[in-house]
């Protein structure tokens, strides 16, 4: 089973946790007919992969701030679970994480399986418990906005989870950059969904960002037209320049929801690749 990866940054310590891992065939995520597929990344698009689900908890002195949260048992609602995990609660526990101090949950954007892990599921939504009762749920301005026939509708995901939240008065839609404070801020990067937001930590001159689904697979920063068919691909393009022109000045860390562990962008001739860290 796989256990939580913790890295220090300054004078935070960072916990990728992951939640287990779908099984796809990237050429359909990113749109690609065999005609296009390049000689070099044949084996990768010929078979079915898995592809990690990853959350990160960050521990700051006085803070406790989740970003994403996902079940690993819901994972078959988005797809094809490719390999089981320890639970989001017990994970938290294994890195001293005791989710009624969380004081900060970010949803990087509402796709189900970045927030289906804020509630224990009761047999009905009545029953529904909030995992993360004292934190308040930062979702992009853009994405909640979108989401209001979903939240009308009680039984939807989306109205159980983060209706929940906002029925308890603990989200904040989020318009543009956000600092929250202890070097934690909110960096608007739209494309996967309108309201996408990436998470950017700086500890003594050590800085991390949390991309959530900005990049799904190391292939896309080798190749940065490729993108998922579901996303707005001019869009995601100009927050990926940003990123990358901002990770490459500060030497950053990053985690991507979907690329395994932490890595780097490191240049390489004319382009960059995905360094594993």
């Amino acid at each position: 089973m796989p256990t939580p990866t913790q890295l220090r940054l300054g004078a935070a310590t960072v916990a990728v946790l992951r939640l287990g891992a779908l099984r796809v065939r990237l050429a359909d995520w990113l749109g690609l007919a065999e005609a296009d597929w390049p000689p070099e990344h044949r084996p990768l698009f010929a078979a079915p992969i898995e592809v990690p689900v990853q959350c990160v908890h960050l521990a700051l002195p006085g803070r406790s701030v989740l970003v994403d949260a996902c079940h690993p048992e819901l994972l078959r609602h988005v797809g094809e679970p490719a390999a089981a995990a320890p639970g989001l609660l017990d994970q938290l526990a294994a890195v001293g994480a005791d989710p009624g101090e969380v004081d900060t949950v970010i949803v990087t954007h509402p796709h189900f399986d970045h927030y289906c892990g804020l509630i224990a599921a009761g047999a009905t939504p009545e029953e529904d418990r909030l995992l993360f009762p004292r934190a308040r749920h930062l979702v992009g301005a853009a994405d909640w906005d979108a989401l209001g026939e979903a939240l009308k509708s009680p039984a939807s995901p989306v109205s159980r989870a983060l209706g929940l939240a906002a029925r308890h008065g603990l989200v904040e839609p989020v318009a543009g950059e956000r600092d929250l404070g202890d070097g934690v801020s909110l960096v608007p990067t739209p494309g996967e969904t309108p309201g996408h937001q990436a998470v950017r930590v700086e500890s003594a001159g050590e800085t991390l960002y949390i991309l959530g689904d900005l990049y799904h697979h190391p292939v896309e920063v080798e190749r940065p037209a490729w993108g998922v068919h579901w996303a707005d691909r001019a869009a995601t393009s100009r927050s990926r320049e940003r990123i990358v022109a901002a990770a490459l000045a500060e030497g950053a860390l990053l985690i991507a929801a979907h690329i395994g562990g932490a890595g780097r962008l490191r240049r390489d001739g004319a382009g960059l690749r995905w360094e594993a860290a």
